[in-house]
C-alpha cells in the first residue's frame, strides 16, 4: 500500500513538472488584470494546435539557451563545463501532457507597440508567449481604455476591448470578461453572461482608510460592508499616498483585508535611487576628509584661522558621515524590499 502511494505521488509530481504553461506578460503592470487572470482565467483549454506551436517555440528557446551555455563553456576553456553543456544540449526533450495549459502571469514596464519585430523581441525578452497591453489615455474629461493582446504562437495582434468613459480609469467587469473571452474563459455565445447573486455580507477593510470602488463606482470608505453582491465582482481601494489595491472576486467571500502599500514601494527606480544616494553621500564623506587634510596642510597650526577652519571641517565630516549612515540604512531597506518583491 505504501509503495502504491509513492508511485501515485511520483506520477502526480511528474504531471506538475511536465504540465504545459502559457506565459502571459502584462505591459505595463496592472494589478487589476493580474488578479483577474490569476483568480479567474487560471488555465486555457487544451488544444493540439496550441500544443504543437508551444512545443516549437519552447524547444527553440531552450536550444538557444543551451547553445549559449555551451559557448560560454568554450570561452572559459573548461572541459568539465563543455562536457556538461554538450550533454545538456543533446539530451533536451520537450515534455508535456494533454491537460489544460496553466496560465503564468508576469509584468513588465514596456508600452504598446504594433511593430511585429518589437513584439517578438518583447516575447523573447520576457520569456512569454502572450503579451497583454493595457493602455489608459486621458482625453480631456474622459479616458480611453484599451486592452490589446499579442499572441506569439499565432503571430496575431488582437484588440480585445476599447472603452471611452468619464467615470473612472479602472478596467470594469465587462472589459475583463472580454479579456477572459480571448482566453476561452467565457466562450462567445448568443446568450449573455449570467451573473451570480450572492445573498451574504462582504466586509472590506484595509490597514489605512481608503475609498472603496465596486465595479468602478465609488461606494464609500473602509471599513465597508456590502449586504449582497454579484459575481464576478471587481473591488478597488484608493488612498492618498498609497498604491491602489485591486482584486476580482469570483466566488462567495466573507471578507477582504487589503494591505495598502505606500507609493514609494512601487517605485521601479527605488533601488537605483537609494543606491545612487548612498554612493553620493559616501563620496561626500571622502571629499570632506580630503578637504580637512588639505586645510591642515595649507594652514599652519599657529595661524589665527586654523582652529576655526579645523572645527568647520570636522563638523562637515560629522554631517557627511551622518548623511552617509542615513543613506546606507535607506539603501539596505530598499535592497531588502527589492529582493522580497
Amino acid at each position: 500500500m505504501k509503495r502504491l502511494f509513492l508511485v501515485v505521488l511520483l506520477l502526480f509530481l511528474c504531471t506538475l513538472c511536465f504540465a504545459s504553461t502559457l506565459n502571459v506578460c502584462l505591459c505595463p503592470a496592472n494589478q487589476e488584470i493580474k488578479s483577474f487572470l490569476e483568480n479567474t482565467v487560471k488555465t486555457v483549454p487544451y488544444s493540439e494546435e496550441i500544443s504543437i506551436l508551444l512545443k516549437q517555440i519552447t524547444t527553440e528557446r531552450e536550444i538557444i539557451k543551451r547553445e549559449e551555455t555551451l559557448h560560454q563553456a568554450y570561452v572559459k576553456e573548461s572541459s568539465s563545463d563543455i562536457k556538461k553543456a554538450q550533454d545538456s544540449l543533446s539530451s533536451y526533450e520537450y515534455k508535456e501532457d494533454e491537460s489544460d495549459f496553466t496560465i503564468k502571469v508576469t509584468s513588465s514596464d514596456s508600452s504598446f507597440s504594433d511593430d511585429p519585430m518589437v513584439l517578438k523581441y518583447l516575447c523573447s525578452l520576457y520569456n512569454c508567449e502572450i503579451l497583454v497591453f493595457n493602455e489608459v489615455r486621458d482625453l480631456d474629461s474622459v479616458s480611453l481604455r484599451t486592452i490589446t493582446v499579442y499572441n506569439l504562437l499565432y503571430d496575431e495582434l488582437t484588440e480585445v476591448s476599447t472603452v471611452i468613459s468619464s467615470e473612472t480609469d479602472t478596467f470594469t467587469q465587462e472589459e475583463l470578461l472580454n479579456l477572459g473571452t480571448y482566453f476561452s474563459y467565457a466562450p462567445v455565445t448568443e446568450e449573455p453572461f449570467t451573473p451570480v447573486e450572492v445573498q451574504s455580507e462582504l466586509t472590506i477593510t484595509s490597514n489605512s482608510e481608503a475609498s472603496v470602488f465596486i465595479d468602478g463606482k465609488e461606494v464609500g470608505n473602509t471599513p465597508y460592508v456590502i449586504d449582497k453582491y454579484t459575481l464576478p465582482l471587481m473591488v478597488s481601494l484608493k488612498a492618498e499616498g498609497y498604491s491602489d489595491f485591486n482584486t476580482s472576486i469570483t466566488e462567495e467571500t466573507k471578507s477582504i483585508t487589503a494591505i495598502l502599500k505606500p507609493q514609494w514601494m512601487d517605485d521601479s527606480q527605488l533601488y537605483k535611487k537609494s543606491s545612487d544616494s548612498f554612493y553620493l553621500s559616501f563620496g561626500g564623506v571622502l571629499l570632506s576628509i580630503g578637504l580637512k587634510a588639505a586645510l591642515n596642510a595649507v594652514i599652519p597650526s599657529d595661524n589665527l584661522y586654523y582652529e576655526t577652519a579645523d572645527t568647520l571641517s570636522a563638523g562637515l565630516i560629522v554631517i557627511s558621515v551622518g548623511n552617509m549612515i542615513y543613506s546606507l540604512i535607506d539603501y539596505y531597506n530598499s535592497a531588502t524590499y527589492n529582493t522580497k518583491r
